[in-house]
């Protein structure tokens, strides 16, 4: 586990969660949420969509399938912009 300091205060970081999952619902639902993400030059800022809807209907699970098909494109400069990242 990693510990970092930020103005005196210690964090412990928690190690990322991985997770089998394969999104199978609406491809275009990923493709508008990968869309929104998506940072064509270093002045642009992305959208920050909302994913509304009933429980259990895969909010989450789209989101964490958009997260891992952004980060799985290594070939593309086309990133999703991260808060405090280098680009």
């Amino acid at each position: 586990m990693e510990h970092v300091t930020i103005d005196g205060i210690n964090l412990s970081l928690a190690n990322p969660v991985e997770l089998s999952l394969k999104w199978v619902g609406q491809g275009e639902l990923l493709k508008q949420l990968l869309a929104a993400w998506m940072v064509i030059d270093e002045r642009d800022i992305p959208f920050n969509p909302r994913l509304i809807g009933k429980p259990g209907v895969g909010k989450t699970t789209l989101a964490y399938a958009a997260a891992t098909v952004s980060t799985d494109r290594s070939t593309s400069s086309r990133q999703p912009w991260i808060p405090g990242r280098k680009t």
